[in-house]
């Protein structure tokens, strides 16, 4: 069983509530990291971060960090 009483569906379901997008976005360069050529991979890394930092997940979870509170991710 999960630490702390919390069932296997309450453990499963928690990323589905987390930045989708950013989870989405490190699964695409995990896959690409497969790829031997570091310089390439760094560069596709920056520019996931740029996109990544133009989306309302992000905005949303700066937000929540300065408002001290807990965010609220939409997956866009």
């Amino acid at each position: 069983m999960p630490s702390g009483g919390a069932s296997v569906a309450q453990v499963a379901t928690r990323p589905a509530q987390g930045p989708t997008t950013a989870f989405s976005g490190a699964k695409v360069l995990l896959n690409a990291a497969l790829v031997p050529d570091l310089e390439t991979q760094l560069e596709r890394e920056r520019q996931r971060i740029i996109r990544q930092g133009a989306t309302a997940d992000f905005r949303e979870g700066v937000a929540a960090f300065v408002e001290k509170r807990v965010p609220r991710f939409v997956g866009k």
